[in-house]
């Protein structure tokens, strides 16, 4: 009779550990969105100066926007005051607004400008 149950709970130990990693995240993500404004905004600052792969950076320019292909922008980095421009791939942030992203300068790729900053996410977009 346990025969069965065995590769039942293998297979519940196997799928829960990524289940509870992206419970853990989207929970995270629904407590972060509910936050006030300011609160998101001090929570991005603290984040961003804790963990150098965040970036923190107001958009001051859309150069371009495609609904396929991404958006090309103008940013502010919050931490250097210094002006970039930026590519993101799947979302679209309108001009003033603050955005936290991950990525890399020219992303390594073949074709890359290593002066334009490539999103690989963006976390969240703060709107003050």
């Amino acid at each position: 009779m346990l025969q069965w149950l065995l590769p039942v709970l293998g297979g519940v130990v196997v799928l829960g550990a990524p289940l509870a990693f992206w419970l853990t995240i989207f929970k995270y993500r629904q407590r972060l969105e509910s936050l006030p404004e300011k609160q998101r905004w001090e929570h991005a600052v603290q984040t961003c100066a804790a963990n150098p792969a965040f970036r923190l950076g107001q958009i001051v320019e859309v150069l371009s926007s495609d609904a396929e292909r991404g958006e090309y922008a103008r940013i502010v980095w919050h931490d250097t005051d210094i002006e970039q421009e930026i590519w993101f791939g799947d979302a679209w942030p309108l001009e003033d607004v603050w955005v936290v992203v991950t990525g890399a300068n020219g992303d390594g790729a073949p074709g890359r400008d290593p002066k334009v900053f490539y999103v690989s996410e963006v976390h969240d977009i703060i709107v003050l």
